[in-house]
């Protein structure tokens, strides 16, 4: 995966191992942030604002769920092109959400190790949602209702239906937007519906890194009136 910030770095997912010792020398490695972009990535903003003498074999992000001083043992971003004091950025990916993940920048000089301070970042969470009752049904109309949780994921929900589980028409959801972390209550009413037909419904949450569903319910209009 390429990435641009005014030079070109290229990064690799490598899980990995090395025999690495911390060199102590005058190399300086900053990670100078961390930002969660979803459930399952971290972009991160390092620096060399020093490069040691000799050869530098390898530059990278190492990170861990389970340590918070990760090595180049554990998962790791490898990073080519690196200047001085030039801004690194780019997104660690396949992480596991709601998780803390410890962050280090580091770089390899004959087989030993350098590493910057160790950040911490807890990828996102996605919205739960769940597809409620389908209430005051006559052979037109009906009630839709459902609840969801935003985990803190400002999202749009709507409810889906149809007569099968393709669904094909949405209308937004009462509110349509959701965040925080208390249970939201929602509802929509559907009208212009097809007398004693089954239709199947659900509530779909859409957030800036994700789609999410809620369970398919099925209710069925009324008999028309005689």
């Amino acid at each position: 995966m390429k990435t641009n910030y005014g030079f070109i770095i290229a990064i690799s997912l490598i899980f990995g191992s090395c025999n690495e010792e911390v060199l102590e020398n005058n190399a300086k490695l900053e990670l100078n942030s961390l930002v969660a972009l979803s459930s399952t990535g971290i972009e991160f903003n390092a620096v060399v604002t020093e490069i040691p003498a000799g050869n530098v074999t390898e530059y990278g992000i190492c990170y861990s769920s389970e340590t918070d001083a990760p090595t180049s043992d554990n998962s790791k971003v490898v990073i080519t092109n690196v200047a001085l004091n030039q801004e690194i950025k780019g997104i660690i990916t396949g992480l596991k959400k709601n998780t803390k993940y410890y962050v280090r920048f580091y770089l390899i000089q004959q087989e030993k190790a350098v590493y910057s301070r160790t950040k911490n970042a807890t990828t996102l969470e996605e919205p739960k949602l769940e597809t409620g009752l389908a209430l005051n049904i006559t052979y037109i109309s009906v009630s839709l209702t459902g609840n969801a949780i935003a985990n803190k994921v400002e999202s749009e929900v709507f409810f889906e239906y149809g007569e099968t589980t393709e669904y094909g028409s949405s209308i937004k959801a009462t509110p349509d937007k959701i965040n925080g972390i208390e249970k939201t209550e929602l509802n929509a009413a559907l009208t212009a519906l097809k007398p004693n037909t089954n239709y199947h419904f659900r509530l779909k949450g859409v957030c800036s890194y994700a789609t999410v569903y809620g369970e398919d319910r099925i209710f069925v209009t009324k008999q028309a009136e005689v």
